[in-house]
């Protein structure tokens, strides 16, 4: 059983630096969830079923993201020009484990005189093998809403390795458009209709890097997560 109650229930209480403890949490939590062995599982199928679902999204990602719509008209108009080519995104079959639903309505909280701390993250039902950077869809839209400073946090502590490229911001929202939970739910962040540009919202949402003293435990991270 998980302890407290999940951020979508408490996020108005919940502090500015509660909300960072939270995040690098998060990204600890993540590090450790992609560093787990996959030795005996059969992972070249799944791989292959994922490599070949992002590449159909990618190929027809304007048109799956209009459905709903999941951004605002102004930035949909932007995809074709903008999208990166999926040479660029990585080597779609360098599998982990991906929780892949990591939105404010699975992780949660407990408040301890006044502060909210992690204690878990729920619901595997979409659990899967695939990239790492698969997983920062819901992270992104949900989760930390898109703020930077925030993302930059998780970031610092999941240490994915494409952080160290040059174009991560557009890599990175990328790999946050291709989620299929972008394209049934729309993006969460309130303010998104203010931001001009698609390489503006990269840039705000995962240009920011921090160097900030202190670390979340990993193993505080895994400590109470279950289904």
């Amino acid at each position: 059983v998980i302890e407290g109650r999940p951020l979508a229930d408490v996020r108005e209480r919940v502090s500015g630096q509660d909300m960072t403890r939270l995040a690098r949490w998060t990204g600890a939590f993540l590090r450790r969830l992609h560093g787990l062995d996959l030795h005996g599982i059969d992972w070249e199928r799944p791989t292959r079923y994922f490599e070949q679902t992002i590449r159909q999204t990618h190929g027809e990602l304007r048109s799956v993201l209009s459905e709903r719509p999941a951004l605002p008209s102004h930035l949909l108009a932007q995809i074709d020009e903008w999208l990166p080519p999926l040479e660029d995104l990585g080597a779609l079959d360098r599998s982990v484990l991906l929780h892949a639903d990591l939105h404010d309505g699975h992780v949660f909280l407990r408040d301890v005189g006044g502060h909210f701390q992690p204690t878990g993250v729920i619901d595997l039902n979409r659990a899967r093998l695939g990239h790492r950077m698969y997983e920062l869809g819901p992270i992104w839209s949900w989760l930390l809403r898109g703020d930077g400073v925030l993302m930059g946090h998780l970031l610092d502590e999941a240490r994915f390795v494409e952080r160290d490229r040059s174009d991560f911001p557009r890599i990175a929202l990328t790999w946050c458009l291709l989620h299929q939970g972008i394209a049934q739910a729309g993006v969460g962040i309130p303010d998104i209709d203010d931001v001009d540009t698609l390489e503006e919202l990269a840039t705000r949402s995962f240009g920011q890097r921090r160097d900030e003293q202190g670390s979340a435990d990993p193993e505080a991270a895994t400590r109470g997560a279950g289904p």
